[in-house]
């Protein structure tokens, strides 16, 4: 473990130790790595966050404000709404993304696709 933490300058936390270890052949747990760091008096450098500041009230170049807050449409397939998601299954991950019409409140069309 001090050899993985010097060779990596002191970056590496328990939880990236451990899969190093793991990849390795060393059969050992992720919480007893943890524990036997702290003993060892070693710790990791946590990773910083990439803040954006973004202009309030500012949008992107053709990207227009189409319903105006004005959610409730007065015919059918006149507004629809959509959003895109992760969803894990047990063999690998997928989009998935709806699309809703606003007036019935049913799925319009619906597609999933392989991450």
């Amino acid at each position: 473990m001090r050899d993985l933490h010097a060779q990596h300058d002191g970056v590496l936390g328990s939880p990236r130790i451990w899969e190093e270890l793991r990849y390795a052949g060393e059969g050992c747990g992720r919480h007893r790595v943890a524990h036997l760091m702290r003993q060892a008096g070693l710790q990791g450098v946590p990773q910083r966050r990439c803040w954006r500041r973004k202009a309030s009230g500012t949008r992107p170049g053709g990207v227009h404000n189409h319903l105006d807050r004005e959610f409730q449409p007065t015919a059918p397939n006149t507004k629809w709404a959509t959003d895109i998601t992760y969803v894990r299954t047990t063999e690998h991950w997928l989009y998935l993304c709806i699309v809703l019409d606003m007036y019935s409140g049913k799925i319009t069309s619906c597609w999933s696709k392989p991450c």
